[in-house]
């Protein structure tokens, strides 16, 4: 359940998530329109910060600064990504934290000495990672290299040929016939949902502030096929993606209107289906792919579910 703290002064609370609830708040400041963020927790919480500006009748350009009262992670571990939500806000922090703000290296380093590596995952306090259209790829798996691969491959042909190739850049999908396989035995959480659902069975789930921009397969598909019947090609490589984050509780909640039964639970290894921080991502920028074909997303995430779902239901073979 939503809930915002409301004080005097336009001062309003907004627990982070971090950890259990009611450790640890964000607060927003608000005036004729305009607020101020005090401490971020850690990066999980942005989605909770964007619901709270919504209630508030506010968007994230409503943001003017974000202000860190000191630099542990629990309330400074979002700030990154909070400032890449809010175009127009600037940091205020102290002097002396505003070197680990532009690189927290060390910071990191000192977390994972204390906690451990994978504790302090558990805790959130890994970054998400932000895919621009124009950076190299973070090549953390193999999916990723072998993307790098054929873009190389793509400005080869072009150099050798002089055709015009342009590579797509995939969020991550979900819809129907999805499959573990040699290559990919693990499946999306999404899948994993609905495996469970079919199941009707109780499932436990874990992450619920973990954010993704699942995008479903027919709208990555017509995103394509916009590419495929552009006059031309503006750019090297294109972005698909719904283009907004959800969290995966958002995820659960979809699932949850058709009848599944699940329960939230901490612990990301004891959960049935988990979406662990070093998951995270930003979503997707697809500036160029609607400047170049118009595209505009048919599906939010319920409705992409509803999809997903009636999909089996009508063919009769519901994740065979």
């Amino acid at each position: 359940m939503f809930e915002l703290l409301r004080y005097d002064h336009g001062i309003y609370a907004r627990d982070s998530g971090y950890l259990r609830p009611q450790l640890a708040a964000i607060h927003l400041i608000v005036e004729q329109g305009r607020a101020v963020i005090i401490d971020t927790a850690s990066y999980t919480s942005r989605s909770r910060v964007v619901e709270a500006l919504h209630v508030l009748g506010l968007t994230p350009a409503s943001v003017d600064y974000v202000f860190l009262t000191h630099i542990h992670l629990d309330h400074a571990g979002g700030a990154g990504v909070l400032m890449q939500t809010f175009p127009d806000a600037r940091l205020v922090v102290h002097p002396r934290g505003a070197a680990h703000m532009a690189d927290p290296t060390r910071l990191f380093a000192a977390v994972r000495a204390v906690y451990g590596a994978a504790e302090a995952g558990n805790q959130a306090f890994a970054a998400p990672l932000d895919q621009c259209e124009d950076g190299p790829l973070h090549l953390d798996s193999l999916y990723a290299v072998t993307k790098r691969c054929a873009e190389l491959l793509g400005e080869r042909y072009v150099a050798i040929v002089g055709r015009p190739v342009a590579a797509v850049r995939l969020g991550p999908l979900y819809g129907p016939l999805e499959r573990p396989g040699r290559t990919r035995p693990h499946t999306t959480a999404i899948h994993q949902l609905a495996v469970a659902l079919k199941a009707s069975q109780p499932v436990r789930v874990a992450g619920p502030e973990v954010m993704r921009d699942w995008t479903y397969v027919a709208d990555a598909a017509d995103a394509v096929l916009g590419l495929l019947l552009t006059d031309r090609w503006s750019h090297p490589v294109y972005n698909v993606s719904c283009g907004v984050g959800h969290p995966f509780r958002q995820a659960v909640e979809a699932f949850a209107a058709h009848g599944l039964r699940a329960a939230w639970i901490s612990s990301a290894d004891e959960a049935d289906v988990a979406m662990r921080p070093s998951q995270a991502r930003t979503p997707l920028d697809i500036a160029r792919l609607r400047e170049d074909t118009g595209f505009a997303p048919c599906y939010d995430l319920a409705a992409g579910v509803d999809a997903y779902l009636r999909f089996y239901r009508c063919s009769g073979k519901f994740l065979e």
